[in-house]
């Protein structure tokens, strides 16, 4: 009985069915109406949700999407899902825990870089009970008040606190915040912010953002410059999309129909088919997330401001690895991981401030990623594909950077330009070990993603054909595909040009873009 019951959970990779259209939507549904039951108790949150996630994860092996890298995606998000959904709905009282809030910084100024310098109001909740109120007024209201203290910027004594009735918006100067309980809004209302909490994943324009979100354009950005920058994105993403997928399948097409293996392989095209694999993460994720913001932003659901950059700068930030993880890399999974390891070193009342507490929810956060990880690699290849190993090694690591860094400044090391240099190549060495990137892009790769269908295969489409010499190696292939890319990237800085130079630029890819074409076709 039991055996027939969690069947689906072993199902045959070969004997899978193709994912109907409604399953991935229900972790949505059930997330946003278990919001919005009761609040009386978190038992019936979890009675109806429960069996509804449950039910979902078990039956989830038996299905795929027939591409290996999204199915690895569908494991992680539907993993970070439930963890969320355990968040939001069971360790907190979501209706007085989470609420939009303003976007309080200076407006845009045209022709200005810098934001506008005008005095900005600042509020925050400074307690959730309003000693003004007895307690039995509370009681018969049934909603406590909020207490906000209201400081201008640049202004160190506060102003007087102001008292707000919680479940209405409130305006305070400049400043607009939607706070919480939400227990006596319209139903209408409190779906809207239920959708819209389970819709965000970074928390951008709600009370929980997330740690180290790029800083977004400010407010009354235009949006047809805006419109300009997303799309030019969009299309970068897709382009460095189709070549290194391109490059991916190369890989695998070499092996003459054996799935390939890249423990086999030598140090250096292990490293160079991983870092391919770690890039067409990258830009998975980029591309539908500009897209997005394209669309959103032109039928005017969202703003400007709503669509801070998916990842932070490489450039500036990437030359440790807690700085890679912590700047560079997205920010979808953060509250999933970070939150459920604070609650547990809460819960173990480790001292704050202490390294043993650090430490402890440090490794607790890649812990809960190597779990969500796993629920990817499970669908691929019903293993866990090294993932703890993985995630846990970048957790060991960051300690060993710390103490270094430590260790440095209390040397006297001062942090240098060309010591950011060295810790660039340093994250790069890190992450080519077997142990990191190699397993990372191995889980889909060794279960044949290199046969997954492009987007769009625009190197054939657009017909800019191979050179003669590209198939001899990955290498001469990777070279020619990348001139291609190249060129035509150039061409599309001509969306954002904002100087004769940049458009010169722009026409002179095209141009080479054009001349590669025909020079090869014949």
């Amino acid at each position: 009985m039991l055996g027939q019951l969690f069947s689906p959970l072993t199902t045959p990779l070969d004997c899978r069915q193709p994912m109907p259209g409604w399953f991935l939507p229900s972790f949505l549904a059930t997330g946003s109406i278990t919001c919005l039951l009761p609040t009386k108790s978190k038992w019936v949150r979890l009675a109806v949700g429960g069996p509804i996630f449950a039910g979902l994860l078990l039956y989830a092996p038996s299905f795929t999407t027939g591409e290996v890298s999204l199915d690895f995606v569908i494991g992680v998000f539907m993993s970070g899902a439930v963890i969320k959904w355990l968040d939001f709905a069971i360790f907190h009282n979501p209706e007085r825990s989470f609420w939009r809030v303003a976007d309080n910084r200076p407006r845009y100024k045209p022709g200005n870089p810098d934001l506008e310098a005008q005095k900005v109001i600042e509020a925050k909740p400074v307690s959730t009970v309003n000693p003004k109120v007895s307690s039995a007024n509370q009681n018969a209201r049934q909603t406590p008040e909020h207490l906000f203290l209201v400081k201008a910027k640049g202004n160190e004594s506060p102003v007087a606190p102001v008292t707000v009735a919680a479940p209405k918006d409130v305006k305070i100067t400049t400043a607009t915040i939607s706070v919480g309980p939400k227990e006596h809004a319209s139903w209408l209302e409190r779906l809207r912010w239920s959708v819209g909490l389970w819709l965000t994943t970074r928390g951008v324009g709600w009370n929980f953002k997330v740690s180290n979100v790029p800083e977004p354009v400010a407010p009354g950005y235009p949006r047809l410059k805006f419109l300009r920058h997303t799309i030019h994105r969009f299309l970068f993403s897709y382009l460095a999309l189709d070549f290194v997928h391109a490059c991916v399948r190369w890989y695998h097409l070499s092996k003459g129909g054996e799935m390939p293996d890249l423990f086999s392989e030598g140090l250096l095209t292990r490293s160079v088919v991983s870092w391919f694999g770690a890039l067409e993460t990258y830009n998975a994720l980029q591309m539908p997330f500009y897209l997005f913001a394209t669309l959103t932003t032109a039928l005017g659901i969202c703003r400007p401001e709503q669509w801070p950059n998916l990842m932070g700068s490489f450039s500036s930030h990437m030359w440790s690895v807690r700085q890679f993880w912590g700047k560079c890399w997205h920010g979808h999974l953060r509250r999933v991981v970070v939150e459920p390891s604070r609650l547990l070193v809460d819960f173990l009342q480790l001292p704050k401030g202490s390294l043993v507490r650090k430490y402890t929810q440090l490794f607790a956060s890649f812990y809960i990623s190597a779990l969500t990880h796993h629920a990817g690699s499970y669908l691929v290849g019903r293993n866990t594909g090294g993932m703890y190993s993985l995630w846990l090694g970048q957790a060991a690591i960051i300690m060993l950077e710390d103490l270094v860094i430590h260790y440095g400044k209390r040397w006297g090391i001062k942090d240098t330009p060309y010591l950011q240099f060295l810790g660039k190549i340093w994250v790069c060495a890190w992450f080519c070990l077997p142990t990191n990137f190699p397993t990372g892009a191995g889980v889909v790769i060794h279960n044949g993603a290199g046969l997954d269908p492009a987007p769009f295969n625009f190197s054939t489409a657009a017909q800019f054909p191979a050179s003669s010499w590209a198939s001899k190696s990955l290498f001469s292939f990777a070279a020619d595909r990348g001139a291609v890319f190249y060129l035509l990237s150039k061409a599309l800085n001509i969306l954002e040009a904002t100087s004769w130079r940049d458009a010169v630029e722009a026409v002179a890819g095209a141009t080479g873009a054009l001349v590669w074409k025909y020079s090869q076709a014949a």
